[in-house]
This record gives structure tokens, sequence and C-alpha cells, in this order.
């Protein structure tokens, strides 16, 4: 939880920066995580080659990410 309260921290102290988005935020097989982030995130989730195929309607439909 600890991890997840730094990321989105760091997520609200680049917001300002106006970022297209913010890559990897943690762990790509971490759904959870990643949805918490996401709900608390002012900038935009974005997750890579390691986001599994798998993932991709799981993570989009819950919502944990922006882009893939």
């Amino acid at each position: 939880m600890e991890r997840i309260c730094q990321t989105t921290k760091v997520a609200k102290e680049i917001d300002q920066f106006d970022p297209v988005r913010f890559e990897k935020p943690c762990a790509p097989d971490n759904l959870d995580a990643l949805v918490d982030i996401r709900r608390a995130s002012p900038v935009p989730i974005t997750v890579g080659e390691r986001y599994c195929r798998q993932r991709f309607a799981p993570g989009l439909a819950r919502p944990a990410v922006d882009f893939v």
C-alpha cells in the first residue's frame, strides 16, 4: 500500500508538467495496484511490452490503464 501511495504522489507532482502519460507506475501483473493508482492519478496510466495480451481486456475494463 505504501508503494501505491508513493506512486500516486509522484503522479500528482508531475501533473504540473502536463505529461501525456505515466508509464509503468508499478508491475504490470499487479492489476489491483494499477486500478488503485489509476483511480488516484491525474495523469493517464500506460503499460507496455510486459503487459501480456491476456491482460489487455481486463486491464481496460476495470479500468486499470488508459493506454497499452
